[in-house]
């Protein structure tokens, strides 16, 4: 186990040294699970926001995994962090384990070398180790499943410490993800089928053995999905599969362009594949290996891959890919046993097939995302300021962003993307299918019936978008309801525009028999930016410009239409500040026009009636 570790360090700084390069990025869905994580800590339970509950994860172990972390006191994000390089280094660990423990030094460097170098120069693992998704730990699972799973197909007699372990790192695997089900289903059929042909009864009660630890936790997570959320299948999958055309079209674009990324030791690892089925010794191993890239790679195919940089769906098959380049390795050494000078001349160009893989792949589009995708940390300065001036009146803001803005605000959500929403995914509608994986979904109608205090396009787009936004566009109770607020937050380079509700009894305008108080940050347009000021936000109006609020309909304000209204200057700083009312029947029109030299923070305008 030391000389395994010892050989491993290198690699562990290989990896370590490319993830550094991709921090901070995080993506929006790992915020997705922190979110869960974090009212879980607080005693919400496994939920994303109040009201009927949803499952709109697909990381179960890993949720609890970083809950249990954050516990003792560290921040979630460092908490996934830490936990998705362990587990990468894991597996490594179990690669170079594995193939230690078989021969001597002399004989286990280059297989061990082959596999650790395809795992440590893979872009995609370093990315996702830091990236704050469970696809590290699916990996660590996967690594140590195959080594054991090698174990039971080799032997004849009955052992089952190594099908007991087998069992659990499978059970583990599907917990980990729902769709882990396929590696442990690949596991347990070709135990059974290659006992089966062999006629070793052994390595039938092996699978069944295996086979036990799966059945239960995967049977375990649906009841507990039926008795706490009501559901057979989470969100995650009514959202993102459905097995169109267009879908599995994405998904073979996505998996034919990360093997090209990853080429040419990935097509050096197919090869490796079809030679260890075609040689007996190797048969078995083989099998198994390429049944879990065959099944796998199908699957990504069918869900349509994924919309997150540097193929975190293929990182799986990375893993088997190591394995299935380090086993190619042992017969390469054993045929050329004794050979010492064609050995080491062959084992020079293996080596150098590396060079072009480790530099290739940073050029690839997907993978150069990972480098570039920084929008999380513009949505971190967002939702804390939200958090800060309005944590108190706790709005429900309707997002499309769901991660990274309800994760830092920690204020009520609802997701127009229908991921963490129970509505939205059962109504799905006729076309779906034919656009972007998991961004298909919503309905402008339903976001408007519930009523959010505030809506959140992206991080503050100031065009409504993706389906939910189109369709609030063309109706009108979204433009009579909401008015948009351009804000700015000290550390931000952005604007961000927030559209909400002038009607919202939390945040919007409040009003009485005799007085109307509208809070200043409704006085924002693309010149006019709304900053904190103090407690609360206000709109910075500068020397010599104007800026206007339309109330559509005034009269939803308890306003007769024959009452007459004016600005009351004495409450507010308005020094320096023309104020213009215009009545349009039921439509106000509200003018603030600076002659300052210096700019205005505009807290609050308030109406009064005019006896």
């Amino acid at each position: 186990m030391w000389l395994a570790a010892g050989a491993l360090l290198p690699f562990v700084g290989v990896l370590s040294f490319y993830a550094a390069q991709y921090v901070p990025f995080l993506s929006d869905d790992s915020l997705i699970s922190l979110r869960y994580a974090q009212r879980l800590l607080d005693g919400a339970g496994l939920t994303w926001t109040e009201g009927h509950r949803v499952e709109g994860y697909s990381n179960l172990l890993w949720i609890l995994a970083v809950a249990f972390v954050g516990r003792f006191g560290m921040d979630l994000i460092d908490a996934a962090r830490l936990l998705g390089l362990a587990s990468t280094v894991t597996a490594m660990f179990a690669l170079t384990w594995w193939n230690f423990r078989r021969a001597s030094f002399g004989q286990a460097w280059l297989p061990a070398v082959v596999g650790l170098s395809f795992l440590a120069f893979a872009r995609p693992m370093a990315v996702w180790a830091i990236g704050g998704l469970e696809q590290p730990l699916l990996c660590a699972l996967l690594a140590l499943s195959i080594p054991l799973s090698f174990q039971l197909l080799d032997r004849n007699g009955l052992d089952y410490g190594p099908a007991r372990w087998l069992s659990l790192t499978l059970g583990l695997i599907c917990l980990t993800r729902p769709d882990g089900i396929i590696f442990p289903s690949v596991v347990v059929a070709t135990l059974l089928v290659t006992g089966w042909m062999s006629g070793r009864t052994a390595v039938l009660r092996h699978a069944l053995v295996a086979g036990a630890g799966p059945a239960i936790c995967f049977g375990g997570q649906l009841i507990f999905r039926l008795a706490y959320y009501g559901e057979w299948v989470p969100n995650t999958a009514l959202v993102k599969i459905a097995g169109s055309a267009t879908h599995r079209t994405f998904g073979f674009e996505y998996l034919s362009s990360g093997f090209w990324a990853l080429s040419p030791i990935s097509v050096v690892g197919l090869a490796a594949l079809a030679v260890l089925v075609a040689v007996p010794s190797s048969r078995r191993r083989g099998i198994l290996l390429a049944a879990m890239t065959a099944v796998w790679s199908a699957y990504v195919v069918f869900v349509g891959g994924d919309i997150f940089p540097a193929y975190r769906h293929l990182t799986a098959l990375i893993v088997v890919l190591a394995f299935a380049l380090a086993e190619a390795a042992w017969l390469l050494a054993e045929s050329l046993r004794g050979q010492r000078l064609v050995l080491a001349a062959t084992s020079v160009v293996v080596l150098a097939a590396f060079v072009p893989y480790a530099r290739g792949q940073s050029e690839d589009k997907w993978i150069k995302r990972a480098m570039t995708e920084r929008w999380e940390w513009d949505a971190r300065e967002l939702a804390l300021l939200l958090k800060d001036v309005f944590g108190k009146e706790q709005p429900l803001v309707a997002v499309t962003a769901a991660g990274s803005l309800p994760y830092w605000s920690e204020l009520p959500s609802l997701d127009m993307m229908g991921l963490n929403d129970y509505y939205i995914p059962r109504h799905r509608p006729a076309d779906f299918g034919k656009g972007m994986v998991g961004h298909e979904l919503g309905d402008g109608q339903y976001v408007l019936d519930q009523k959010p205090d505030m809506i959140i396009f992206d991080v503050g787009s100031p065009n409504p978008s993706w389906r939910t936004g189109d369709q609030l566009k063309a109706l009108p109770e979204f433009s009579d309801r909401y008015s948009a607020v351009s804000v700015r937050t000290d550390q931000s380079t952005f604007t961000a525009v927030l559209f909400v509700a002038k009607d919202s009894a939390r945040i919007g305008i409040k009003r009485s028999t005799d007085r109307i108080e509208i809070p200043g940050f409704f006085f924002t347009d693309a010149e006019t930016i709304a900053w904190k000021a103090g407690s609360g936000l206000a709109a910075r109006l500068a020397g010599g410009h104007s800026v206007t609020l339309r109330i559509n309909d005034f009269g939803d304000f308890g306003v007769e239409p024959q009452d007459d209204w004016t600005v009351d200057r004495s409450a507010g700083d308005l020094v320096g500040i023309d104020t213009d009312l215009k009545r349009d029947g039921r439509t106000l029109s509200i003018t603030l026009r600076s002659n300052r030299t210096t700019t205005a923070e505009i807290m609050r305008v308030v109406l009064k009636r005019t006896p």
